[in-house]
């Protein structure tokens, strides 16, 4: 699915779907762990709140 703020529309090409497929894909491989990224969201508040 595509969106934006004013539609929204699904695509069902085999090739389109593998592309984007693969695009989330290496997102998810580059994301943190939901800890790691609870402990990086924590110390960012920190070094703003010493701001």
């Amino acid at each position: 699915m595509l969106e934006s703020r004013f539609a929204a529309s699904v695509d069902h090409k085999e090739a389109d779907v593998r592309r984007y497929r693969s695009g989330f894909e290496d997102l998810r491989a580059l994301a943190l762990s939901p800890p790691e990224s609870a402990d990086l969201i924590r110390r960012k508040r920190d070094q703003l709140a010493e701001e």
